[in-house]
């Protein structure tokens, strides 16, 4: 699953980087995003690009007229035909932008929480999907992010991961009648990972010391920063 991720403000360093995530920087910076909260995504509204804000998690019923926010994954493999993502899926995607995401590796001594980032410090994109949130809640729009089988770089530590899109493929992913093709684990060297605090289980923590790795031990590909990420500002 993704339960948690981070949105620095990294520099658009491509046309299509600018086209899509132009923006990002009236946004604050945020290490600890927490389902429920309200965020940035791009969606496609009338043929155009919009860099708008959403809350976390598909609306999922209510209780004493609370509206409960929950479902904030849906699985690359039922996404399609499960009912309440598949309206979505067909016309309602969006993209998520993020600079990495947390998952947590089970040992005997507990959970450890891992960060995971591009090598570069580039951009990432969830794949995502937006709805509209009920009449009586106090946002307009909430999103899902899509998640799917780890690749072989990320499985040692979670049995899944979010679908990352790189950017050639942002506007299929956005516009395309259905990119099934998308649904699948990113390439095993768009990644780096290590282990960082478990101050990050509590989201009220949200500070840039979360994505600092826990110790020296690293794990990354060949060729991968051995440096803390750095998200220009």
């Amino acid at each position: 699953m993704c339960g948690r991720y981070v949105l620095a403000k990294p520099r658009c360093r491509s046309a299509v980087e600018r086209e899509y995530f132009g923006g990002l920087d009236r946004f604050p910076e945020r290490y600890n995003v927490a389902p429920t909260q309200i965020m940035p995504i791009v969606r496609l509204v009338d043929g155009k690009l919009e860099l708008t804000t959403a809350r976390w998690g598909f609306p999922f019923g209510s209780s004493d007229e609370t509206i409960t926010y929950r479902t904030i994954n849906a699985r690359a493999e039922t996404v399609a035909t499960k009912p309440i993502f598949r309206d979505a899926y067909k016309s309602r995607r969006c993209l998520v932008p993020a600079s990495g995401y947390y998952e947590w590796q089970t040992r005997s001594s507990g959970k450890q929480p891992y960060y995971f980032t591009s090598r570069d410090s580039s951009l990432l994109a969830f794949a995502g999907l937006w709805e509209q949130a009920p009449p009586d809640s106090d946002v307009q729009i909430c999103f899902t992010i899509i998640v799917g089988e780890p690749n072989p770089f990320t499985q040692d530590v979670h049995d899944r991961m979010p679908i990352i899109v790189e950017p050639k493929d942002w506007n299929m992913w956005v516009t395309a009648p259905d990119p099934a093709a998308l649904l699948k684990p990113c390439r095993n060297d768009l990644l780096q990972k290590y282990p960082v605090s478990p101050a990050v289980n509590n989201p009220s923590n949200d500070t840039p010391e979360l994505i600092a790795p826990a110790g020296a031990n690293r794990h990354m590909p060949a060729g991968g920063n051995p440096n803390v990420p750095k998200h220009p500002l």
